[in-house]
């Protein structure tokens, strides 16, 4: 039963970075481009 432990370690360190890159990416409030490269409004 230690590969259950093992799997939720992973799928909630997998998670965490997630929600960490989620965060830092609304705070650095990035220019989103269309496929032309084109700044959407």
């Amino acid at each position: 039963m230690r590969y259950k432990v093992f799997f939720s370690f992973v799928m909630s360190l997998f998670i965490g970075i997630l929600v960490f890159a989620y965060v830092e990416s609304k705070k650095a409030n990035p220019i989103m481009l269309d496929e032309k490269g084109q700044p959407l409004k």
